[in-house]
């Protein structure tokens, strides 16, 4: 099993490593992410979740970002599972004003046990509307295609390990096709009490392209992609 750990941590660096091996100029940041999670159990197929994040950014010096997200999720097979939920977000924009965002979304979501080993494959499809009734463009939809696989390991009753990837593909942005975003995670669960947990993860976010939507002036295209080197807490319970 160890073994099988430490290969895994080695493919995530191989991974870093082929992502950074290239000429383009980037814009780097550190950042911490915190959130609150709270989960109801209504049948034993159905629940709620209601999660809370707050994000800083400029080398954690300051709030980039702050979300509400309420998702149902209904179990339709032991290793099947369908998800729908909405997000509220206020995210500050590089005039230093926070904008209002609009996430809608649903997704299925595959996992398979073996052993000590949890795969899951989760496809998830996002409508999101960005400062409706405030801004010329406010009415346009950004449809988006995302894609996680997570690998996690058990190594106790209180405690697990896992590697995730999260891509992120734009649907009808008319300036770029293909991945728009990667997001590397190494995390863990460490179980408090039986319904509680604390999550941590190590993440790193890379832009793969420049692509400014429906905006026609193209000055985007020389401006550095975003490279963020983050820091996530959370502290999860269930009832």
């Amino acid at each position: 099993m160890n073994k099988t750990i430490a290969t895994f941590i080695l493919s995530v660096i191989i991974f870093f490593n082929c992502l950074t091996g290239t000429s383009q100029t980037y814009s780097d940041d550190s950042q911490l992410w915190a959130h609150f999670k709270l989960t109801k159990e209504i049948t034993k197929k159905l629940d709620i979740t209601l999660k809370l994040q707050a994000r800083l950014k400029n080398d954690a010096s300051e709030l980039g970002r702050a979300s509400s997200n309420l998702r149902i999720s209904y179990k339709v097979h032991k290793n099947i599972k369908l998800l729908a939920g909405y997000s509220f977000i206020e995210k500050r924009n590089k005039d230093d004003i926070f904008r209002t965002r609009h996430s809608y979304y649903g997704a299925i979501e595959l996992k398979k046990d073996i052993r000590r080993f949890e795969f899951s494959y989760r496809n998830l499809f996002m409508c999101r509307y960005k400062n409706p009734f405030t801004s010329y463009d406010g009415y346009i939809a950004y449809l988006y295609d995302r894609n996680r696989i997570t690998i996690k390991y058990e190594q106790s009753k209180r405690v697990s390990f896992y590697v995730r990837e999260d891509i992120n593909i734009p649907l009808n942005n008319p300036q770029l096709t293909g991945i728009s975003r990667a997001r590397t995670f190494l995390g863990t669960d460490i179980n408090v009490s039986k319904h509680q947990k604390i999550e941590a993860y190590l993440m790193y976010h890379l832009q793969l392209q420049q692509g400014d939507w429906y905006d026609q002036d193209i000055s985007y295209t020389i401006n550095p992609l975003d490279r963020y080197f983050v820091f996530g807490i959370g502290y999860a319970i269930e009832f």
